[in-house]
């Protein structure tokens, strides 16, 4: 008897938490699925604005895109590329998913490439200019991103290969470098992520 007592009381507290559970994950399910519907419009039509910029235009066939949830949350960011918009000059768009509408974060210089930590927070930039490879490490938080670390290698060897490591315009050692790495991304490893060309297959298949 005392042992179906026991069976019955943990079976009901087990219906408690799942119930309690439920609505918070079907909300969250619900947010990601309009998000991804909100990203999916966005990259089918024609042109897309870049950024905020409401003046600019481009193809929105000439962009890569992917996915990544690099904030805390079960929503997804988009991150779109084009190669129209020189690699200097903000050529990488962050947006989120927010109070029903695709908003900006952040455009910054980047590759074709992209990496961030994981539900940490931040992500990483990259630009190639005049034989100096620049990775800039941005904080996202609350919808604003903003940059925090900044790694320079000189990949040409003119004058001899280098790395310098900076904390805004503060030079810092690489054990610097690490230890505020660390303290923004903790133990969390680097994910590097393909980016996918904006095609009607290629958002089925990887926005979802």
């Amino acid at each position: 008897m005392m042992k179906f007592l026991q069976r019955t009381v943990l079976f009901l507290l087990l219906l408690t938490v799942t119930a309690a559970m439920t609505p918070a994950n079907v909300q969250a399910a619900s947010q990601k699925a309009e998000a991804v519907k909100a990203y999916k419009n966005m990259l089918s039509k024609q042109v897309m604005h870049w950024g905020n910029n409401k003046n600019f235009d481009i193809p929105t066939k000439n962009c890569v895109f992917t996915t990544a949830y690099i904030d805390n949350d079960s929503v997804p960011e988009l991150i779109v590329h084009s190669s129209d918009i020189p690699h200097w000059s903000d050529c990488s768009v962050l947006y989120r998913y927010k109070d029903g509408k695709v908003q900006e974060v952040k455009s910054f210089s980047s590759d074709d490439r992209f990496s961030y930590y994981k539900k940490k927070g931040v992500f990483v930039g990259s630009d190639l200019s005049s034989g100096i490879y620049k990775s800039v490490y941005y904080q996202l938080s609350k919808g604003k991103a903003s940059a925090k670390l900044t790694m320079n290698k000189n990949v040409a060897g003119v004058g001899g290969k280098w790395t310098k490591y900076y904390s805004g315009k503060k030079q810092l050692t690489k054990s610097q470098f690490n230890k505020s790495l660390k303290k923004m991304a903790g133990a969390r490893k680097k994910t590097k992520v393909k980016l996918h060309k904006n095609t009607a297959g290629n958002r089925g298949r990887y926005l979802k």
